[in-house]
């Protein structure tokens, strides 16, 4: 019987080299899906703020100025609630829910201090989030001694 040393095949060495490559891809692989999700999760919170901000500016700017809003109608009767929209972006799955509140300070010693309240509402992953934006603005615009009233 002859043997042959030529023998071709797999070393314990060129194994344990393989496992050793494929631990480090996957260690570095999770920071990296990771990150992604957090890049994901922070676009929708910006996205959430700027609807927040874009309509408190709307209804503070309304208040403000004594217009009344279609949506909501007369600003002199507090506290009232502002209708939710819901919002999706083109391109997009996430919906965002907007909403808010107005409420007077009737008790004030300026009755025309109105607080406003902004909410932002999305499901991302399985989790909800949200977003809340308040402010504080006088009606009619003017800080004064005395109530705010109508002519």
């Amino acid at each position: 019987m002859t043997s042959s040393r030529n023998q071709s095949g797999f070393l314990l060495l060129d194994i344990l080299i393989a496992v050793l490559l494929l631990f480090s891809l996957l260690v570095i692989s999770f920071p990296v899906l990771k990150s992604s999700r957090l890049n994901q999760s922070a676009y929708h919170s910006t996205i959430a703020v700027n609807l927040a901000q874009e309509k408190m500016e709307d209804i503070k700017r309304a208040i403000e100025e004594n217009k009344p809003v279609a949506e909501w109608g007369s600003v002199n009767t507090y506290p009232y609630s502002i209708m939710a929209e819901s919002i999706v972006y083109p391109g997009e799955t996430i919906r965002y829910i907007r909403s808010g509140e107005v409420r007077g300070f009737e008790a004030s010693p300026d009755d025309g201090l109105r607080e406003l309240r902004i909410n932002v509402v999305w499901e991302e992953q399985g989790r909800q989030h949200k977003v809340v934006l308040q402010t504080f603005c006088l009606y009619g615009g003017i800080l004064s001694p005395y109530p705010a009233r109508e002519l």
